[in-house]
Formats: C-alpha cells, structure tokens, sequence
C-alpha cells in the first residue's frame, strides 16, 4: 500500500493539534516545498524563562482557561492577537477555549467573547466561536474573527455585539455578500485602512477579499494546477500590497489588482537569513509591518522570529532572526511604541518583545 506523505498544511494541523496536548515546539517539515514526512514535536518541560529585552506578558504557561491577573491567567492555544492603539487593550483569539480574549493595560485577562464551541451571533456572553485563528481592528475598534471551524468571518463591535460579516457556517467556496458567501478554513486575515479585510482561505488555497458591507471576492489562488499553494498568514500595506505566506517556502506579495509577485524566500524549506531572496522559512503563520519598512514574521517550523527588510534600502533586503525563544510562535502585533507582541500557542502565553531588542537587528 501507498504511504500518505504529510503536506505542510497538514502537518501544521497535526502540529496544533498535538500542542493541545502539551506536546509540541519546534519541527520540520521537509527540505523541500513537495510532500513532507510527519514531523517530530519536540516536548517541553521548563517554562520559557525571561530574557533580555523578552518577557512573558500574559499567561501562566499552563493549558487551560482562567480569566484574572494575567501571569495567573490560562490560555489553550492563542494564536492571532490585535492591540487597540487607543486603549492598549490586547485581543487573542484563544483558540481551543473558542473565545477571544482581552488583556487591559491593568494587566487583567477577561473574556471578550465567547464560550463553549459552537456558532451563534448576539452579545458578547451568548456569541459563540468554533476554533477561531486570527483577529484584527479597525479605526474604530471593532474586531474581526477569523472563525477557522465556522467557516465565518466575524465581527465584534466594541460593545460586544457578534454578528457575521461574511460566510454561513458551512465550508464551500462561493464569491457572494453576507451568508452567500463561503469560505473553507479562513485562517489569517489582515484588515486595510479602508476597512477592506483580506482573507488566507486555507482550504480553498485563495486569498479572498471581504468590503464593509461583507462583499466576498477573490484576490489570488488556484484550487488547481501547478500554482496549487496553501496560503497561511497575511498582511497588508497602507496601499493594499498584501503580503502572503505560502506553503512553498516563502513569501509573496499581491497588488490591489491581484498581480502576484515573490518578495523573499528562496522556496526551499530551512532556517538560513541573508538577502530575502535567498533566504530559507519554515511556515510562517504570522506576520505584521511596523513604520520604518520592516515585515515581522513567525516562523512557526524554526520557533523563532524573523525580520525582513522591505524596500532593501538599509540592509538590501535582508533577512536576519531576533534573538528570542519561543515554543511556536504565531500571532503578531506591534505597539504605539514598537514593541511586538507574539503568541506562543504551545507555551500557552503572550510575549513581548521590546523596541530596543527590533532595533539591534536593523
């Protein structure tokens, strides 16, 4: 009989799942962008300690569900995070407690939304959420949930009201408005100036495009064919570049028309930094952009962060990891003040990295 090879998409899933069980960290997933056999988890013990200019912010390191002062509080696999610029408030998409949670500038985690898994719009309390991935904010502070299982793009407004902007619950594959679209696995999303939300459809190996009035396109992808890629995380510029990881490696960027293009990685799985060209990831599941021209990734397979230059101006757009440690890193977001904050779904907790550490690697 024929043995199944593991694609990444696949071993990523089998990689969180196991991380629910408290096994789990750093792995590969091949050396090259073809099938990949499973990969091996790497069980943790000790709890990921502070170090220079890294600190844990939230979370006791243990899985679980706690609301309260945030080094006693519990996640069970964080993943996409958003920072309210005007309050400081910290959003995680918690996702196997299926609710978002928010961290205050008290130091406080409360649930936002959310309880036991299921779908269902209304007020914060009876809202529920079925493995939500990803979050981000607009101008006004509302968020949108990237409802993996649901199959649903979400809204919260910041009163707590839940409705669905786009998708009906089931999966398919549909460019419609409202709960005529459909998605299949929406796992990343990244929210423009415009209020225009764009969308890494996993399981349709599309990136969608999501208006206001919740008018579902799609950007890029192929369900078919040679330029078949999984598409995991995103973000987007002030000019609606987006840019995207895939599961070949690396990482490309879209125009507003939908013309694709590479940006950086040599689609050769591994951990080398250089010129963005050549140099190597291993599944990227989060990303964001700071002011000074610099795209934040991470780089789930290799359990590190990477920086990388987007004009090429100071450093010829190189690619260079900070010196940080996490578990499995995967959501990203940056403060008023440059500091970036992670989620490290398998140590169950938010990290923070300050400024100064960013600035050493520019």
């Amino acid at each position: 009989m024929r043995k199944q090879a593991f694609k990444p998409f696949q071993a990523f899933l089998l990689i969180v799942s196991l991380s629910s069980a408290i096994v789990g960290g750093c792995f590969s997933i091949g050396s090259s962008p073809g099938p990949s056999p499973l990969p091996v988890a790497t069980p943790f013990n000790a709890p990921l300690a502070d170090e220079r200019g890294v600190t844990t912010i939230a979370g006791s390191q243990v899985r679980g569900f706690r609301d309260g002062p945030a080094m006693e509080a519990q996640f069970d696999g964080p993943m996409g995070i958003a920072i309210n610029q005007k309050t400081g408030d910290l959003f995680v998409a918690d996702r196997f407690n299926h609710r978002i949670r928010r961290i205050n500038s008290a130091g406080i985690v409360s649930t936002f939304a959310g309880g036991e898994a299921g779908y269902q719009d209304g007020d914060r309390e009876t809202a529920r959420f079925k493995h939500p991935f990803d979050i981000a904010i607009d101008a006004s502070g509302s968020l949108y949930v990237a409802d993996y299982s649901n199959n649903a793009i979400r809204k919260i407004t910041p009163s707590g009201n839940v409705s669905t902007l786009a998708g009906d619950g089931q999966p398919g594959y549909a460019d419609a408005r409202g709960r005529n679209a459909r998605f299949k696995g929406p796992q990343s999303l990244t929210i423009a100036q415009d209020g225009e939300i764009f969308v890494a459809d996993i399981g349709n190996k599309r990136v969608r495009k999501v208006t206001p009035d919740g008018t579902v396109t799609t950007l890029a992808g192929n369900s078919e064919g040679a330029i078949s890629l999984d598409y995991f995380a995103l973000t987007t510029t002030a000019s609606k570049t987006v840019y995207v990881s895939t599961s070949a490696g690396d990482i490309i960027q879209v125009a507003e028309d939908g013309t694709v293009s590479s940006f950086a990685g040599s689609r050769t799985l591994g951990t080398n930094d250089g010129p963005k060209h050549v140099a190597q990831f291993n599944l990227i599941v989060g990303m964001t952009l700071d002011h000074a021209g610099f795209l934040y990734a991470s780089d789930v397979g290799n359990c590190s962060i990477r920086m990388i230059e987007i004009e090429g101006s100071v450093t010829r757009g190189m690619v260079t990891t900070v010196p940080a440690t996490f578990r499995s890193p995967t959501g990203l977001a940056l403060d008023g003040q440059g500091n970036l904050y992670v989620a490290d779904q398998v140590a169950h907790c938010i990290r923070r990295i300050e400024r100064g550490v960013l600035d050493e690697q520019k």
